[in-house]
């Protein structure tokens, strides 16, 4: 499973929470603070999975 996050926050107890709970390979947040949106969508897919 992954996560994806996307809302201008710097707080991020809600991912951390959610990451102890289902634990994703892996997580990202994305705009700011994260990863940029097109970053994010010009991203090597596999790597979200």
């Amino acid at each position: 499973m992954d996560c994806v996050k996307c809302k201008t926050m710097y707080k991020t107890a809600g991912l951390d929470k959610f990451r102890q709970i289902f634990c994703p390979k892996s997580s990202f947040i994305v705009g700011d603070g994260g990863i940029g949106v097109e970053g994010f969508l010009s991203m090597d897919i596999s790597k979200l999975f």
